[in-house]
């Protein structure tokens, strides 16, 4: 076995599905078009983040905290189990794709509780996400496990101050026991502070944006059509067809 493919076998990828984020988002969208397309178009996201994870050697962790966040991840493995080829429909199958339902209503204690489960098990890096960024790629998921080669943490921060990557390479337990993980718009700036208080061994990679409301598939759009004109017809595919409906029902109307 190469060193390399040692090493992406202590990788792991924690998805983290929560009720409130999924209701605010899906809200949110509801407001410039119908309640159906909103919360297929968040499956969509859903799918397009596993089917991301998957081109990705590690292990993938599925965290979830209901009955409907179960169901959702259920449709959208369906749907990949038809759509995926190659690789990534291989590690579907094998086993490489772990579910963790969780009970605990508090973000940062499920967040940490991922973490310790990942480390627990064998793994020594460790990435979360959450499942409203079906554009995040493989070159930058695979740049944050590099980070943590050097770094105990590894942080992706957004345009609004939040984030879309958590990364770490062990417990560091100031950004659990200091930093609120359910208080999104916060998070930047509050883990810079903490950071800096601390000392911690940490190193933020490129700026980029999760879904939230639908000024923000502006950036969808434009990222969706840089994958095709470079020749990528799989990335946020899901995301791609459910907008594509929605634009025709618009009738060409801007969100």
């Amino acid at each position: 076995m190469s060193k390399a493919k040692a090493d992406s076998e202590k990788n792991a990828i924690i998805v983290y599905l929560e009720d409130k984020h999924r209701l605010r988002v899906q809200s949110q969208f509801s407001e410039s078009i119908p309640l159906d397309d909103a919360n297929a178009l968040y499956q969509a996201f859903v799918e397009d983040t596993i089917a991301a994870c998957l081109t990705v050697e590690s292990t993938l962790i599925i965290a979830y905290t209901s009955e409907r966040a179960r169901e959702i991840i259920a449709t959208a493995i369906a749907n990949l189990r038809s759509s995926l080829k190659g690789k990534a429909r291989a590690r579907l199958e094998n086993g490489d794709v772990q579910m963790l339902p969780q009970s605990e209503s508090d973000v940062t204690a499920n967040f940490e509780a991922a973490f310790r489960k990942c480390f627990e098990s064998g793994h020594d890096k460790a990435l979360l996400i959450d499942c409203v960024t079906p554009t995040l790629s493989k070159r930058m998921l695979e740049n944050a496990f590099k980070v943590l080669k050097k770094k105990d943490i590894v942080f992706g921060p957004t345009l609004e101050g939040s984030y879309y990557l958590l990364g770490m390479r062990k417990i560091v337990p100031p950004v659990f026991n200091q930093i609120d993980w359910s208080n999104a718009d916060e998070i930047y700036s509050r883990m810079v502070e903490v950071a800096q208080a601390d000392e911690l061994n940490w190193e933020e990679i490129e700026l980029w944006y999760d879904l939230r409301q639908p000024g923000d598939l502006e950036f969808l759009v434009r990222d969706i059509n840089a994958f095709r004109i470079g020749g990528d017809e799989n990335s946020a595919k899901a995301t791609e067809a459910i907008l594509e409906t929605l634009f025709q029902k618009l009738g060409g109307e801007e969100l």
